[in-house]
């Protein structure tokens, strides 16, 4: 796992964190953006672009094929960065808990 930190005047903001995976679609890696958080007070201020900018520029020199990450349906914000940024993958995620 990896961690990034977006700082504003030596205090921590925002971060991101992220995992490289094998992929059955691909040869290469794919870089899971796991958790982005960018405090309320600075949202719109560019660190969410710039996490995962960043993210992206690891995954490249990984060798990673893509990033990728998801999001609440509701959270407009967040949507309207992500499009400006990349592309919907078309898929819709289910999941379901296991007994342990």
């Amino acid at each position: 796992m990896h961690c990034a930190l977006a700082l504003a005047g030596g205090k921590a903001v925002g971060f991101a964190n992220y995992i490289f995976h094998p992929s059955t679609w691909s040869l290469s890696n794919s870089c899971y953006l796991q958790d982005l958080f960018v405090a309320p007070t600075v949202r719109g201020k560019g660190y969410g672009r710039a996490l995962i900018a960043h993210v992206c520029e690891q995954a490249a020199a990984a060798g990673s094929s893509r990033v990728y990450w998801q999001t609440q349906e509701d959270n407009a914000p967040a949507i309207a960065l992500y499009e400006k940024v990349a592309e919907r993958s078309g898929y819709i995620q289910f999941r379901k808990s296991v007994p342990r």
